[in-house]
């Protein structure tokens, strides 16, 4: 048994929600579902941004999904040689926890698809995703390889006014419709085809007759970048695509992999256990590395990380009861950083205790943009009336307040380090 690899063997779409979540690839700053590149929103498909949040209308307030940036379809002789439209003879999926790479194998007949992908652990904007297409008949094709706007949202949709820039680096902006938010894709390819492409709106298009046997490799680099980030996302992300491909693919994968094995240097625990045991450490160990805010400054975990837009993409006491303590052990900056977004979210809490006419911090149950309190005073539908049920989970889950207390206080003690309390941490930590 290999105790790095999760794997699965059969495609089965009832079951794409939750193997999206299993074979989730991330970096903290993006979260790339684990869903074959070329199905379509019913498999929930999703890139999710961390701390870009949107609301809806009336909906609830939750993450941003980004444009899918790996994304294809292939047709041979007219017929879709794709998971959307055509049943597979083997499918095999498999995600490397030491290394974060998500890998399929799609067996058609006619061809068969392998694949591998990667959210950068060294460059938090990029992915890329190289792919194999080995023919086994004579055909005409037609591969469009691009930029999907066919955004999965659970309560959306988030993203207007699309513009799209062709021009060797493909180019799609659009805006958030609560905040005017700017999201950014960029994308571009590297081929073994010696034949012409040519350019769509948001793909490129490949047509070309293939010989039994042929074997045609196409190596796509993404970036993703919002205003958050800074002025002029659109050009930042054409920039880091362009730079990824020209390093290549390989130079790519191997400074990913660096990244990962110096943060399994700083955290892997070695288990003297079962296989299965030691499988489910590793799967545990992966995915709260793989949600990390390494590359931020003051930002937290949502309780269901960046697999979707679920529990709101909120921040919950996991955070502190169940996140913190493998972080402050071996990545305390991690830890700090959990710590921070609590102490520059306490304005949030302050309004909310005031809300209830108490005095101090009262943090939510919640906790989205600015600390506000995202939980709704409505959560859930009698399933025989279908009426609203009025909910208490922002009015009594008080021991959250209490939570950050507690990991305020077992930073200090277990580092030493005071700049926290003395930076505000002391205001509702004593």
């Amino acid at each position: 048994m290999d105790v790095w690899t999760l794997r699965k063997e059969g495609f089965d779409p009832g079951e794409a929600a939750a193997d999206g979540n299993r074979f989730l690839s991330a970096n903290g700053y993006m979260g790339l579902r684990g869903v074959p590149e070329e199905c379509g929103p019913d498999c929930f498909p999703a890139v999710t941004l961390a701390g870009v949040y949107d609301r809806c209308g009336e909906k609830w307030r939750e993450p941003v999904n980004a444009p899918r940036v790996l994304f294809f379809r292939l047709t041979m002789d007219g017929r879709p040689m794709d998971l959307a439209g055509r049943a597979p003879l083997r499918h095999m999926t498999a995600l490397d926890y030491r290394t974060g790479v998500y890998r399929r194998e799609t067996d058609f007949g006619p061809v068969t698809i392998t694949g591998e992908r990667f959210a950068s652990m060294a460059e938090e904007h990029l992915a890329a995703d190289r792919l194999r297409f080995r023919f086994e008949e004579d055909s005409e094709i037609v591969l469009r390889v691009g930029i999907s706007r066919e955004i999965w949202d659970i309560n959306g949709p988030h993203l207007h006014d699309f513009r799209s820039r062709p021009g060797g680096t493909l180019l799609c902006e659009a805006v958030t419709g609560e905040k005017g938010i700017t999201v950014a894709a960029a994308q571009t390819l590297r081929t073994d085809s010696a034949a012409a492409w040519t350019e769509g709106e948001d793909c490129r298009v490949l047509r070309r007759r293939v010989q039994r046997g042929e074997t045609l490799t196409v190596a796509v680099f993404a970036a993703i970048c919002t205003s958050l980030d800074g002025p002029t996302p659109g050009e930042k992300a054409r920039r880091l695509a362009q730079a990824a491909a020209e390093a290549g693919f390989d130079r790519c994968l191997e400074a990913h992999e660096a990244a990962w094995e110096a943060i399994h240097r700083r955290s892997l625990i070695d288990l003297d256990s079962t296989e299965e045991a030691q499988l489910a450490l590793h799967a545990s160990q992966y995915h709260l590395n793989a949600i990390a805010p390494r590359h931020a400054r003051s930002r937290s975990i949502p309780a269901r990380g960046l697999s979707g837009q679920t529990y709101k993409g909120a921040i919950f006491w996991d955070s502190e009861i169940f996140f913190f303590p493998m972080f402050v052990h071996t990545q305390p900056e991690i830890a700090r950083s959990l710590l921070r977004y609590r102490i520059e979210t306490l304005p949030g809490a302050l309004k909310k205790a005031a809300g209830y006419g108490y005095r101090g911090a009262f943090y939510a149950w919640e906790s989205q943009d600015g600390g506000e309190e995202g939980c709704t005073n409505f959560n859930v539908v009698d399933v025989f009336t279908h009426r609203p049920v009025r909910t208490y989970f922002r009015d009594k889950q008080i021991h959250i307040s209490a939570d950050i207390a507690y990991a305020l206080r077992s930073w200090w003690r277990l580092t030493g380090d005071r700049s926290l309390l003395e930076a505000g941490g002391a205001r509702f930590s004593c």
